[in-house]
This record gives structure tokens, sequence and C-alpha cells, in this order.
């Protein structure tokens, strides 16, 4: 009744990104495998608020992304926050007659990313391996077009799924940061600046904080003010407004 499944954990604990894949398809039973897995993920009231849209033609696949992983990768999946499928279902049942907002969006992008990670894992269990590809949340008018995302269908998430290279499958895995920063105990607890530098050399950054700095300089200015960054920000609102043009 409570048996352990120790081989799911194994799976866990050896997945890692894999950006590079060789000239072999993913096998059409397979395919069909890792679709059951994502249907069977988790989800807010039952109400699967994801859609997802297998991408094959190149020249889709060269407006969605410029990383080289989605040229090579045999499966390409775009997940898509989908409250659509609700909003047309809710019509007429309600006297407010809301359009969704920033909390349904929220819920569907938890939905959406629990059911690409159920096909992340159940690849690793079939011998494949992945990486996740976050830049198709940007430049929202283009990629929807792309995919013909009506208003209230959002991309999330690509995923490029295929057989590994022996160097990808040979590379070390990256160093995650020490647990004791992530997991608390019934509280936040938080860190000074100081302890958080600690957090990355620990985790095998630098061996001090004068070789961090300039690494940490360049890091911090693509995060907060790189180009990436802004544009996810004016995608997402963009993504927003349209659903709810009153707003």
């Amino acid at each position: 009744m409570y048996e352990e499944k120790l081989e799911a954990l194994q799976v866990i604990m050896d997945r890692k990104s894999v950006r590079d894949f060789i000239e072999r398809d993913v096998e059409e039973e397979k395919r069909k495998k890792i679709y059951q897995a994502i249907l069977a993920a988790p989800t807010t009231e039952n109400m699967m608020m994801y859609s997802v849209i297998s991408v094959n033609d190149p020249e889709t696949r060269a407006k969605l992304s410029k990383q080289p992983a989605i040229r090579k990768a045999p499966m390409v999946l775009v997940f898509c926050a989908d409250y659509r499928r609700w909003n047309i279902i809710f019509e007429g049942m309600t006297e407010s007659g809301r359009n969704p907002q920033e909390g349904e969006y929220q819920l569907a992008v938890v939905d959406t990313v629990v059911a690409a990670q159920n096909a992340v894992l159940a690849a690793e269990a079939l011998g494949l391996s992945s990486v996740y590809l976050g830049d198709i949340m940007e430049h929202y008018e283009d990629r929807a077009a792309a995919l013909g995302c009506p208003v209230g269908v959002v991309p999330v998430v690509t995923l490029c799924i295929g057989y590994a290279t022996e160097a990808q499958l040979n590379r070390p895995y990256t160093k995650r940061l020490g647990q004791r920063y992530l997991i608390h105990d019934e509280r936040y607890q938080d860190f000074s600046r100081e302890e958080l530098l600690r957090m990355l050399q620990e985790r095998g950054q630098y061996e001090s904080l004068e070789q961090m700095q300039p690494w940490l300089e360049k890091f911090s200015k693509r995060c907060v003010e790189g180009k990436g960054a802004l544009e996810r920000v004016r995608s997402i609102r963009t993504a927003l407004r349209a659903m709810d043009p009153q707003d």
C-alpha cells in the first residue's frame, strides 16, 4: 500500500538540461507516453488550464527562438497557459461576466509548468533528454501569431526533447544552491547579502568575492536590465491586457 518507488526519485536526481541532440527521432510510442504523463499532471480544480503545441515546422521554430536546441531537437513542445476554454464555458454563467485577470493567469501558469515538468520526467524515464527555453515569453504578439494562439492562450515555456549527444550525457551535473538557503522550517528565513554571496561561493561560483564581482555585475545587469528581462515584462503585461481589455 505504501510501496516506495525509488526509481522515480532516481529519474529526478539523474536529470540535467541537454542542449544538443543526435539525429534520431523520438519514437511515436514514446511521444504518446509523454503526452499521457502531461495529462496526468496535478491541476487546479481539475481544470487543466494549459494547452501544448507540438512544433515541427523549421520556419515556425525559427520564429519562436534563436537558440540552437530548438533547431536540433526532434520534439519541440510549447506549453501555453490557457484560460480561454473556461472563459468560453463560463460565458453567461455569472452576473459580473468578469474577464480573466492576473489571478486566473497565475493559476493557469502553475498548471502549465507542472504539466511541463511531468513531460520532462517522462522523457527522462524513457531514455530521452530535454531542455527548457524561456525566451518564448518574449515578443508575445509574434510568438502568439506564429502558434495561432488566440486571446487567453499565452506561451509560457518551450520544451526541447530528444536523444542527447554523448558529450552532453557525460557533462558534469550543475551544482545547486545549498539546502539550508532554500528549505525553511515553519517561517521564512532571510539572509544578509554577505550570507547570500557565500551561498554562491558554496555552490562553487568563485573562490573569492573579488573573483566573483565581474561575473555578478554582468549577471545582475542581464537579469534586471537586459533586453530579455524588459521584454518579458512588456510581453506579459500585453498578454494580460489582451485578456482583460477593460483593465
